[in-house]
Parts: C-alpha cells; structure tokens; sequence
C-alpha cells in the first residue's frame, strides 16, 4: 500500500501551533483548553497560549491488553468511568479478573497523576463553556471518548477535539460525540510518533512545569 501525502511535524510543539491556527475563530473568546496528558499538555500549551486561553487538565488512562500492550479495549477517566469496545473485549480473551486489575491500575494511575498535576486545585467549571480537548495525536480513539464523556457531564456550551493527527475512520467515529479538528488523516495510520520528527516520551516534571508556565501566561494577560 502507497503511503498518501500528508504533513510531518517537526515537533509537540509545531504541531500545536498548526492546530492554534487552525482554532484562530476561538481566539480572545474565553475558551477552556483541556489537554489529555502527557504528550497533549505540550501541543495544548501552544493552542492555549495562542488563544488567550486557560489551560487546564483532563486525565484519562488507555486499557490496554496485558499480553500486547499495543492494543486497546478502552480507557477510564479520573471520575472511574470506563469506555470498553466489546468486540475487542470479546475477541482478546482476557478474564473478568484480569479486566478488574486492569481497571484498578489505571484508576490508581490516574489518581497519582492528579495529584501531582494539580495538587489541591479543583477542576474548573465547564458549565455554559467553550471547552477544545486537545493532545497530540489519536490512534484508537479511546482516551478522547473517555475524555469527551468525562467533559460532557459537566455540560459545555460547546465541545471540540482538536488534534494534529489521527486515523479517517477513527475521526468519523469521534465525530458522533463531539466536534473534530484535525490537521491531518494520514493512510496507512501506523502510529502517532511516525508523524513527528522528534517525538520523545514527556516526563510528569515536563507536564507540571508546562502548566505552571500556562498559568503563569494567564496572570499576565
């Protein structure tokens, strides 16, 4: 299969600025930036700073399967709630058992992540708000499905995924829940690194001194 013309970026970074041009109507309009940690916390940063925006966090955890990390059955979000795909479930094999620690893993991830991330401050209020969910890349889908539900019972005036790159049939499925942006629908997909030059794991030190630079933007202004 021939691999179609699409656009590599040169970074988190580049690729944030591409996304905040693209989301340029929402710029100065009071909007709530959300980035899914922790790749997306470095493109929010951009979207966010580029908008005027408050940047804040939306934490959710992928379900991957024990005996191929590689591939997903859902995810979780900070309120316990979990996304699966039954018929991924239904074909992996993977007892009630295992299901059950998987999900108290990633729970216990999630709470340590928040509490590091945000210490004592409080979710901000999404009530009657532009709400953009940013992160870096999608390739499953499922950790946007479960922070779209997860920003959807906290009823936003308006819900948009923004991100730089994901799979055509997977942002026709988001689609359903929510408003898309997205830069580029490469095929053959592969894999979320394979379209970014430079493309290294990001630390949670990364991800806290971002948001302390995030807030730091909103004081100024």
């Amino acid at each position: 299969m021939e691999m179609e013309e699409y656009r590599i970026f040169k970074d988190r970074k580049a690729g944030g600025e591409a996304l905040a041009a693209k989301l340029s109507e929402y710029k100065d309009s009071k909007c709530l930036v959300l980035a899914i940690p922790r790749g997306g916390v470095i493109t929010a940063y951009e979207v966010a700073n580029y908008l005027g925006a408050e940047l804040d966090l939306v934490v959710t955890r992928k379900l991957a399967l024990p005996s191929d990390p590689e591939t997903a059955i859902g995810a979780v979000d900070a309120d316990g709630s979990v996304t699966i795909d039954k018929d991924v479930l239904d074909h992996s094999y993977i007892s009630a058992e295992e299901l059950k620690n998987l999900k108290d893993s990633e729970k216990k991830e999630i709470k340590r992540r928040l509490q590091i991330y945000r210490r004592d401050t409080k979710f901000p209020s999404l009530k009657d708000k532009t709400v953009i969910i940013v992160d870096d890349g999608i390739a499953t889908g499922y950790t946007a499905l479960s922070a779209i539900g997860y920003v959807k019972k906290r009823h936003p005036k308006k819900l948009i995924l923004a991100i730089p790159i994901a799979p055509e049939s997977v942002v026709n499925r988001l689609r359903k829940k929510a408003d898309v942006t997205v830069l580029e629908t490469p095929s053959p997909f592969l894999a979320i690194g394979r379209f970014y030059r430079d493309f290294p794991p990001v630390s949670d030190e990364t991800v806290i001194e971002t948001m302390r630079k995030a807030k730091a933007n909103v004081k100024i202004r």
